[in-house]
């Protein structure tokens, strides 16, 4: 499976949008903050580590930094809060390798973290491409707070990323179970780490519960998978309709060639030949000689070798296809052969 799963906001976009965000926001009786309160943090003892605070709210990375690194060389006990504020202000100035340590350091220094430290040090990692040590980091905020869609969608990103299938895939149960996937991609996604994970039936209603609860998008990609699905799990009646929707919602002739295939292998010779039809009517296809040859096996099927064989011959002009087609041309000529 690609990796464009991909189809998840990461931290990085989190932290842009919210980095001004208060770690426990006041709610709407509670009054409002004095002028000059820092938000990235609560107020500490230590002026330096609120001023840097404030210089990261103007958007003074540089300036917060200098502040820091001089704070912290200077301080007997290390203060988590000024370690967070300079990986947060490295981060923004997109120094990753230089993030990371102090980023690291305050989570460390704070057992109870709030969930803003430990997605800047997971975001980091993320960034690094170092996505097997997020996975601790991820699986703490998934347990820090257990309804948060996007902690679960990353700590199956980032199991993916390093080839643990089946774990990516048992957090997207999870979070399926407990209702948090919401969007059209989140039900794609369970849908194909489901058919890599060798369980194509359940792929198929993941897929057929998102669309009756119109939270999958009715395209062809949607139905393709659906039918691709059922196909696989051996439901090849319930792959006919979902194909059918795919040819229906498609562009391209394309999804009436698969539809087409699939009635072959049903051995519905007429279904597979209006199909072929209808896919050769909407044009642009992909793979003008596959959908020859499956015409031309239809055909021969029926027993109708001197249509097949016009079909055949021009599918025998693709190098691709040319096999296959010379095999029915004889086929072909040794029946008409021992018809006579």
């Amino acid at each position: 499976m690609g990796s464009a799963v991909r189809q998840f906001a990461p931290f990085a976009a989190v932290l842009a949008a919210a980095a001004l965000a208060s770690v426990a926001p006041a709610t709407a009786q509670e009054p409002a903050e004095p002028a000059g309160r820092t938000t990235l943090i609560e107020l500490t003892p230590h002026l330096a580590v609120n001023d840097a605070a404030e210089r990261i709210e103007a958007m003074d990375y540089t300036g917060a930094i200098e502040i820091l690194d001089t704070f912290n060389a200077n301080q007997a006990e290390p203060v988590p809060e000024a370690y967070y504020l300079l990986g947060l202000a490295h981060y923004q100035l997109g120094e990753h390798l230089k993030a990371l340590p102090p980023a690291r350091r305050a989570v460390e220094l704070a057992p109870d973290a709030p969930a803003s430290w430990l997605e800047l040090v997971a975001s980091v990692l993320k960034q690094l491409g170092d996505h097997r040590s997020a996975i601790p980091v991820l699986e703490r905020l998934v347990e820090l707070a257990p309804g948060n869609k996007t902690y679960w969608t990353e700590l199956s990103l980032a199991y993916e990323q390093v080839d643990d299938y089946e774990k990516s895939l048992a957090t997207m149960r999870l979070a399926y179970a407990a209702t948090l996937l919401t969007d059209d991609a989140d039900y794609r996604r369970l849908s194909d780490l489901l058919v890599h994970e060798g369980i194509p039936l359940a792929a198929a209603e993941v897929l057929e519960q998102g669309l009756a609860a119109r939270i999958v998008q009715p395209d062809e990609a949607a139905y393709t998978k659906v039918g691709t699905a059922w196909y696989m799990a051996g439901e090849t009646d319930k792959a006919v309709p979902a194909l059918e929707n795919a040819a229906r919602a498609a562009d391209t002739g394309d999804a009436y060639v698969r539809l087409a295939n699939l009635h072959i292998t049903r051995q519905e010779w007429a279904a597979a030949i209006a199909a072929l039809h209808a896919g050769m009517g909407r044009g642009s296809l992909t793979d003008e000689a596959h959908a020859n040859l499956l015409m031309g096996v239809a055909l021969y099927a029926q027993g109708k070798f001197d249509e097949a064989r016009e079909w055949l011959t021009m599918a025998a002009e693709s190098e691709r296809h040319r096999a296959m087609a010379n095999d029915y041309l004889t086929a072909i000529e040794a029946r008409v052969a021992a018809r006579r």
